[in-house]
């Protein structure tokens, strides 16, 4: 997608959802794999001056998708066609849509005026703080938190033209993520979707060649593996030992 196309999309599923009832501070919901239809879905909420809320679809227990919902009290919940049947099963009385249900055309609407203290988007912890699955936290971020965490990603972004986006590991509805995604597109830079497995083969970096890769901890975790049973499996050649040298220090 161009940033052009990018932008057609954006409006595109704002003019629909806004047929659906979805205003300037309602609340939508968003449950998903990592796909370019959150980020159409996820600005498109945010233009309306309404109130995005990513929501992981792979949620465990299972019951905590209902109660994340239930929580929120969204106008309506967005999916994709893979998580329909279970997002549905796990929805009270809330309008429940796909994807291509606000991807047609639509006629354009009016700007919405927002201000930076307005609700932006609302963030749901994990509760890892806590043995119990109901000790989780709804962060609420306005615009203006949105626009200072983009501002500060500018420089370490500003040189960059391309990156490795990690779906499957790094959600969309985790926070960092769902910040560094924005600051990137925010700087013109090429926002790429590829999966764990395939980057492990290292298909991706062959095809994508990123010039910085951005990610949590625990994917840091799994290339560190990696890397080290590399070296362990050639550490008698002459490479190897001056690799695990350098990791030994």
């Amino acid at each position: 997608f161009t940033y052009t196309q990018l932008g057609a999309n954006i409006q595109r599923y704002a003019n629909n959802l806004r047929k659906l009832g979805v205003r300037r501070g309602s609340r939508v919901a968003i449950v998903c794999q990592n796909t370019p239809d959150f980020l159409f879905a996820d600005y498109a909420v945010m233009s309306l001056g309404a109130i995005s809320v990513p929501i992981d679809e792979e949620l465990k227990p299972a019951h905590m998708l209902r109660t994340y919902i239930n929580f929120v009290e969204p106008k309506i919940v967005l999916t994709d066609s893979e998580n329909f049947s279970n997002v549905l099963e796990n929805t009270d009385n809330i309008p429940v849509r796909s994807f291509m249900d606000v991807r047609h055309n639509s006629e354009h609407h009016d700007p919405v005026e927002i201000s930076e203290n307005d609700i932006s988007t609302i963030i749901f912890s994990s509760g890892t703080s806590s043995e119990s699955d109901q000790s989780f936290k709804a962060i609420q971020l306005s615009h203006g938190n949105i626009a200072s965490n983009i501002l500060d990603c500018g420089d370490v972004l500003k040189s960059k033209k391309r990156l490795t986006y990690l779906t499957g590991i790094a959600q969309h509805s985790h926070s960092f993520e769902y910040m560094v995604q924005k600051g990137m597109l925010s700087h013109g830079m090429l926002l790429h979707y590829t999966n764990l497995k395939s980057f492990m083969h290292g298909n991706s970096g062959e095809q994508i060649n990123p010039d910085i890769m951005i990610m949590i901890p625990r994917v840091a975790n799994i290339f560190m593996e990696q890397i080290i049973k590399g070296i362990e499996k050639d550490k008698d050649t002459r490479i190897g030992k001056k690799v695990k040298q350098f990791f030994d220090w």
